[in-house]
């Protein structure tokens, strides 16, 4: 999966936040654009960025409910 792209999810979708070292579950809404910052590592987890927050998702729920979002200029894909 490319870093750095810009995804948006058609439907919403589970992440995990690690605050002060606990595991909250968030809901990313569908139609949000978030940012795909690491690959999918051996657990199956990437990090992504939303509204500012670093969050951990599932790489198989991108893949299957995110779409990339094109840079202006590009086509998406």
């Amino acid at each position: 999966m490319p870093l750095a792209r810009r995804f948006r999810l058609k439907t919403a979708s589970l992440a995990v936040e690690r605050t002060r070292g606990k595991s909250v579950a968030v809901t990313i809404p569908a139609g949000v654009p978030i940012i795909v910052n690491s690959d999918e590592g051996h657990d199956g987890y990437i990090w992504v960025t939303w509204e500012s927050r670093m969050l951990q998702m599932r790489g198989a729920d991108l893949k299957e409910r995110g779409e990339p979002i094109a840079a202006r200029g590009q086509s998406a894909g």
